[in-house]
């Protein structure tokens, strides 16, 4: 679900104890295709300030970049990312934000 992704940076950002079992149940629910991957419900679901695909995935990155900075699905979450860019960037000003949020890490 996409609210997992706000609870694993949460743990990663607080160094919760169980950072290590949420970052391995967050790589395991990725949806990957095609050499991208991301997290979340479907397109449609869009509403809401976790809906959708993007935010949740940037959410995850966040997560995989502070937690296991070598995972392999930070690339290809960057990557989908990258392929739902609309030219002035992602779908609304709230989801640019958050995507570009990703930069420092």
């Amino acid at each position: 679900p996409p609210a997992f992704s706000i609870f694993s940076r949460a743990a990663a950002e607080t160094k919760h104890p169980k950072t290590t079992s949420l970052i391995a149940r967050l790589e395991q629910s990725a949806v990957q295709r095609g050499g991208l991957a991301n997290w979340g419900s479907t397109p449609e679901a869009w509403h809401g300030y976790i809906g959708g695909e993007l935010v949740p995935t940037a959410t995850a990155l966040k997560a995989l970049c502070m937690a296991k900075p070598l995972s392999p699905l930070i690339r290809s979450g960057e990557a989908f990312l990258a392929t739902q860019y609309q030219g002035y960037g992602w779908y609304s000003t709230w989801t640019t934000s958050q995507v570009v949020d990703l930069v420092p890490y």
